[in-house]
């Protein structure tokens, strides 16, 4: 009588076994795969945007002008500006700045004036333009003045989406002199003699920032809920900036 060749049920429920084995680990080497692959795309993306963002503001920045000599009272440099259809700012997370910069005219003017806010309800951090022909069409005593114009929603532009925190933090030429911690707000027009018609002699900017696929989660989280804290917390990056103005 010849032996049977076939495979035992035992043998099969072992080879199923080691075979669903594998499948698992293979499965869970392609999601780890695949979950660093998309960390480090997002990370990518993360840092590309923080990039622009830092450059476009270290750029104007660098022109900030704020000086009384000027002639138009007194030119300013804001930092916790209150500016009309943007959120009141909240010292360092998302602060609003206003500043004048030289731009190149044919006309009367050849100052224009520009302003940042974050609205961190939408995660967008708008930037407001008005070039020197218009800023020049103001009121002499409200020109290049924070106080002298009323922003409206139209004037606001997203320049970049998934902005969590915006920080700026402003030093004076007595701050560097003395290593002094800078206040939480500077304007040109303030009481102090260091800082009364000039503009920052360092600026430190400070984003906080996530690629867009992660932003789109926090659509409708409440900002500071548990959810919301968890996304921030594993996949927001911090970048930096720092400024250096000429003395005036």
């Amino acid at each position: 009588m010849r032996r049977s060749t076939a495979f035992t049920l035992v043998e099969l429920l072992v080879a199923l076994a080691i075979t669903v084995v594998l499948v698992l680990l293979l499965a869970s080497v392609v999601t780890a795969t695949l979950g660093a692959w998309t960390q480090g795309r997002n990370r990518l993306d993360t840092s590309s945007k923080a990039r622009r963002i830092l450059g476009r503001l270290s750029n104007e920045l660098k022109g900030a002008i704020a000086n009384s000599a000027l002639g138009e009272s007194q030119i300013q440099f804001v930092e916790n500006a209150t500016l009309g259809a943007v959120p009141s700012p909240t010292p360092g997370t998302a602060e609003n700045a206003f500043f004048v910069a030289p731009y190149p005219n044919l006309g009367a003017g050849d100052l224009c004036t520009i302003a940042y806010s974050l609205d961190t309800g939408t995660h967008e951090l708008k930037r407001a333009f008005r070039s020197s022909d218009q800023v020049w069409t103001d009121p002499a005593a409200d020109r290049y003045q924070v106080a002298g114009y009323t922003y409206k929603s139209t004037d606001w532009h997203v320049i970049s989406t998934g902005v969590t925190q915006f920080e700026v933090k402003c030093f004076s030429q007595n701050d560097l002199d003395h290593d002094l911690t800078p206040a939480y707000s500077w304007d040109s027009e303030s009481i102090d003699i260091f800082m009364a018609g000039k503009a920052p002699r360092r600026i430190v900017l400070r984003v906080q920032v996530l690629d867009d696929r992660t932003a789109t989660q926090l659509a409708g989280m409440a900002v500071g809920s548990t959810p919301y804290n968890l996304i921030v917390q594993r996949w927001a990056q911090e970048f930096t900036s720092d400024i250096s103005l000429p003395p005036p």
